[in-house]
């Protein structure tokens, strides 16, 4: 034998080995596979990724609390009870396991520790003790619907602990599906998915497979769940709801996320023995504490249409769901405002147990408004000077009239608030720019003060009180001004208005942060409201306009308060008012919702400065009677003491 053909025996020597260990590897691998089942492989093949908002320490709210856990760590716990009838007594059992789950039909429902309707950190800490260690579980389900052949279903179901949303109930089930040209699971193994189905509350959004806005890791579906109500969405962003089926309120799947890959475990569509290691998939009560309306626990998969019957459901999906524009109305945001007005709604109905107490306020307060307006004296509205004593009814129907008589001039002022609303949106936009927010590192609280929408309509306010003053105090004295005039003259005093509003804003935000001194608050909003107009038309009071306000205001500060709340009423909740209508019962898209809004709020402003500056010239009228009066009765008493002595 040479010495060349060694290494080429050892070569060969080495590469019988190899093929050895690899067929080696494969039988001992294949008893596994074979054991798992097609079923289990398709199921790990499309398991799919949560991205789940980021939460910082716990307790401290924001983000998402909550991940999808099996329910093992919720059967058999101590701290769990069962609870249902029994020959009309209320039955209650400790640490219920599946097999006590077994059957059990829908007069029957898990407590869980704590009041979901005042959950404090009581959910969130218990969960991180139920689950810690454990994996993140998605409980696969494989079904064909009858009569719909050459079709199959996988799905996924997601068990959340807490729903910490509008609604608030102990447990949530959420999930998603996808649909297969097969017979089999085996089938399905050898062609890609038609379709996916996203839950969302009593309704939800369909996709293709190969649709751009479904993102995917491999074969592994994204699913951007929403914080708190734990929907399913395609993305990042913002989701606004406005019916059952979509959810009432906004979905907040924004900012930076955790993603987590799921565990597939996959379960029978029915269990007949209370000895299965699934027996709590035959329980048809709830899996959290009774509620009143949305705020009841949920009932488990098994009792939804979609878990025999998932094309049906998926038939009825969306293609779209709406999403809520950031930064981009140059008022309140019309979908904005909604998010926040379904949320205090559901916060008070949450607080009075029922809807009555709520609709009774909005009754009475339209009750008072109503019997208000007929007790006003509206005219006559516009038979004297700009400066005059007028009731509240002849100012607000004398403003219409001006606006009506003066409309092209004031339609301009109005129009300040696009640049405005525009310079405000671009500001918007840098300080979240990443770049600038890695710089800046704002602390929590800024996002709380710093509210740029809120901000921007004060600017807007101010602009338009500024400019529509000064045109009427040209107006009472035949004096012409055109647009531009006005614009230059308001400028001229742009200092003295910021100083002026920047001092207010800041003592607001004081009284507002120290909660004890809303009162004060809410006195100095009505005391300075006028400070504008002490700054552009009585030049006297430059130094001091929020002082001279109050004392124009004293003596009249409830009906001034009356009449100024009345305004901005009009002025600011007008278009989200005309906004809602349109978002529910028209199908305008949030965009033109929020365009539309941005226009009445352009129109209603310029009325509401007419009539707090009408406020204002009533008030300094009031104030020269009253100094004529007292200075009538010094000159009599002066007399008197003469004729006397």
């Amino acid at each position: 034998m040479t010495e060349a053909s060694a290494p080429a025996r050892f070569v060969r020597r080495r590469a019988l080995l190899l093929l050895c260990g690899s067929v080696v590897l494969v039988l001992t691998a294949a008893p596994a596979a074979l054991a798992a089942g097609p079923e289990q492989a398709l199921a790990n093949r499309y398991a799919p990724i949560v991205a789940l908002q980021d939460h910082g320490k716990p307790c401290e709210g924001g983000g998402e609390s909550w991940r999808p856990t099996a329910v093992d760590s919720v059967l058999g716990n101590p701290k769990i009870r069962l609870r249902g009838p029994d020959d009309g007594r209320l039955r209650q059992m400790t640490a219920p396991t599946g097999a006590d789950l077994f059957g059990k039909g829908g007069g029957y429902y898990l407590d869980l520790p704590g009041n979901p309707l005042d959950p404090g950190c009581t959910f969130e800490r218990d969960a991180q003790r139920f689950f810690r260690g454990q994996p993140s579980i998605a409980y696969a389900h494989i079904v064909k619907e009858a009569g719909i052949p050459h079709r199959l279903v996988l799905q996924y179901w997601f068990y959340y602990y807490f729903n910490d949303f509008n609604d608030k109930h102990e447990s949530d089930w959420e999930g998603i599906q996808l649909s297969f040209e097969a017979d089999s699971a085996r089938g399905a193994l050898g062609r890609q998915p038609l379709e996916v189905g996203y839950a969302q509350h009593e309704g939800g959004e369909r996709a293709a497979w190969d649709s751009r806005k479904l993102e995917r890791v491999g074969k592994h579906p994204v699913v951007y769940v929403a914080s708190g109500s734990h929907a399913s969405y395609y993305s990042s962003a913002v989701w606004l709801g406005r019916s059952s089926g979509e959810g009432w309120g906004c979905d907040d799947t924004n900012g930076p996320s955790r993603r987590l890959q799921v565990n597939a475990v996959v379960v029978p569509t029915r269990v007949t023995t209370s000895t299965s290691r699934y027996s709590w998939l035959a329980f048809e009560g709830r899996w959290g504490q009774r509620g009143r309306g949305p705020n009841n626990g949920p009932t488990g998969p098994n009792t939804k249409e979609s878990w025999t019957k998932p094309l049906t459901w998926q038939d009825g999906l969306r293609g779209s769901s709406f999403q809520v524009p950031v930064a981009s109305t140059l008022g309140q945001s019309v979908t904005g405002t909604f998010c926040g007005t379904v949320s205090l709604v559901a916060s008070l109905f949450t607080y009075f147990g029922s809807p009555i107490p709520v609709v009774l306020v909005f009754v009475g307060l339209l009750a008072l408004l109503a019997l208000a307006a007929i007790r006003m004296r509206w005219r006559p509205a516009f038979d004297r000077p700009l400066r005059a004593r007028r009731a509240t009814g002849q100012i607000l129907s004398a403003s219409g009239q001006i606006y009506w008589r003066h409309r092209w001039l004031l339609l301009g002022i109005g129009a300040v608030a696009i640049p405005l609303g525009f310079l405000a949106i671009g500001f918007e936009q840098l300080i979240h720019w990443r770049a600038v927010e890695s710089f800046l590192h704002l602390p929590v609280w800024t996002t709380v003060v710093l509210r740029i929408d809120a901000l921007h309509v004060v600017v807007d306010i101010v602009a338009i009180n500024a400019t529509t003053a000064i045109v009427l105090d040209h107006l009472d004295t035949s004096r012409p001004i055109g647009l531009w005039r006005a614009y230059r003259l308001a400028l001229r005093k742009f200092w003295a208005l910021l100083r002026t509003t920047l001092v207010q804003l800041l003592v607001a935000i004081v009284l507002l942060v120290s909660i004890v001194g809303i009162p004060w608050f809410i006195r100095m909003l009505v005391g300075g409201a006028l400070s504008v107009q002490e700054v552009v038309i009585d030049e006297g009071s430059t130094r001091a306009p929020a002082r001279s306000s109050r004392k124009l205001v004293k003596g009249n500060w409830w009906r001034a308060a009356a009449l100024l709340l009345a305004l901005y009423v009009i002025g600011v909740a007008l278009a989200p008012i005309v906004g809602f209508a349109l978002l529910l019962v028209t199908s305008v898209s949030p965009e033109g919702v929020n365009t539309l809004g941005s226009v009445v709020y352009a129109l209603t402003l310029p009325y509401v400065a007419v009539a707090t500056t009408l406020l204002y010239f009533d008030l300094q009228a009031r104030r020269e009677v009253s100094a004529e009066v007292v200075e009538g009765r010094g000159a009599g008493a002066i007399a008197a003491a003469a004729s006397v002595s």
